[in-house]
């Protein structure tokens, strides 16, 4: 009976070291590029933000397109941190964290490289996926602020003021209305990956699993398919972005509502609670902000809507620009860069940005897309900007 177990027990080891060789020659050199290999993790659980980078990772990423991730030392998907007299800071969600490129391909690097023509400037990516407004702030205050950055600017997504998402703090920090003020919740801290974050077994376990691929592979394995868990696509037409819908009224209406009608008066103190946690923490710092508002122009097609997009990026001016904070829509600058540079529709402009071959994705940019946003952000720094 031992000699069977022991037998059984050999078997598998020595398996399991066979297929992990197979797969740590092929991330560790660049016959990742030819073999699927297992999909990455690359972070861990975090008290503050509930998931952060593990810093001085380096992965294989696998969707959209294949790619080398290297978080830095300093836990942000960028180069290492220079010591620059001129610092500036970007936050935002996966649209700016940009996994899916090169970091010297990345929209943020590009334009670093377009304004150090000028000046010796460093441009730090702090984004996240899933990171909206709160986590931004949250992000800045935590790693942005201690960088010293001349200007930050966010890139902060209009749509979560309107659901649900800066008031759930299930997994990340949210807003709450306690006594009729607005204060940080993070009821997150209570679920079990936070609890044991700093407990020595779990560390080592997720380590384990962060660095040992079959580990990693039987770890998604039991939680979906196989063909996620190796990166191979299965019905791309699924994972498509429909870039030709009409004008989204129903997303307006709701902006609208919020933003100009202030009918809802929960959410309405809620964004005022953001806005003014954000610029006291800016001016607190002695700093300011370009804040990109992402997700509220459609391509400019619709007169109304885009009438009421422009009223409230007035109203945001109005109510919460000062010397610290200005406001942009970014979607509009994007659409008179690209009807400036292209006598093609805006519509079909825009498809050709995102994606990479024949799919489309999640509506992340591919490399003509992050060179067509870092022209926009570098004109928008050189009239923003005092450099040293």
């Amino acid at each position: 009976m031992i000699k069977k177990l022991s037998i059984i027990f050999f078997s598998i080891f020595f398996s399991f070291i066979i297929i992990e060789t197979y797969f740590q020659i092929i991330e560790r050199t660049n016959l990742w590029k030819i073999f699927n290999t297992i999909k990455p993790i690359l972070g861990e659980p975090d008290y503050q933000m509930g998931f952060k980078f593990t810093p001085s990772t380096n992965k294989i990423w696998l969707k959209e397109n294949k790619n080398r991730i290297k978080i830095n030392k300093y836990g942000i998907h960028d180069h290492e941190i220079k010591d620059v007299k001129n610092r500036i800071v970007i936050t935002g969600n996966s649209m700016i964290e940009a996994l899916r490129v090169e970091l010297d391909k990345n929209f943020e690097n590009i334009t670093e490289k377009n304004l150090n023509q000028f000046a010796n400037i460093q441009i730090n990516n702090l984004a996240m996926s899933g990171h909206g407004p709160l986590r931004q702030l949250i992000m800045l205050e935590n790693y942005g602020y201690d960088l010293k950055p001349n200007l930050v600017i966010m890139f902060l997504p209009i749509t979560e003021f309107v659901n649900n998402e800066l008031t759930n703090d299930s997994y990340n920090p949210a807003y709450k209305l306690f006594d009729n003020k607005v204060i940080r919740s993070y009821s997150f801290r209570e679920r079990y990956q936070i609890k044991m974050r700093d407990n020595y077994l779990m560390d080592k376990l997720l380590f384990l699993i962060r660095e040992f691929s079959t580990l990693r592979m039987f770890y998604f394995m039991s939680k979906q398919n196989i063909y996620e868990t190796l990166g191979i696509k299965k019905d791309i037409e699924n994972t498509k972005i429909n870039l030709e819908k009409s004008c989204p009224s129903n997303k307006i209406k709701s902006l609208e509502n919020l933003f100009l009608k202030k009918i809802d008066k929960n959410k309405v103190k809620i964004a005022d609670g953001f806005f003014n946690d954000l610029h006291n923490s800016i001016k607190n710092n002695r700093t300011k902000a370009i804040l990109f508002i992402t997700g509220l122009s459609y391509f400019n097609k619709c007169d109304k809507d885009n009438e009421i997009s422009n009223l409230i990026i007035n109203n945001l001016n109005n109510n919460y620009s000062n010397k610290y904070l200005k406001f942009y829509d970014f979607e509009n600058l994007l659409f008179n860069y690209l009807k400036k540079i292209s006598k093609k529709e805006t519509s079909i402009l825009r498809k050709e940005m995102y994606g990479f071959k024949n799919n489309i994705g999640n509506g992340h940019l591919n490399y003509s897309g992050h060179f067509i946003y870092s022209q926009i952000l570098t004109d928008i720094i050189k009239k923003n900007f005092q450099y040293e």
